[in-house]
């Protein structure tokens, strides 16, 4: 899936910068697309 340490360090450099990302941008960041399901 996603490397541990790579996610980490996303998570610290945005604290450091003071950045706020949802899950979603995350997962951009990391390369994949996140999508909501259809709710019926």
């Amino acid at each position: 899936m996603f490397d541990p340490a790579e996610v980490r360090g996303l998570l610290i450099e945005a604290a450091r910068a003071r950045q706020v990302f949802t899950y979603g941008a995350l997962l951009g960041i990391l390369g994949h697309t996140f999508t909501r399901p259809l709710m019926r």
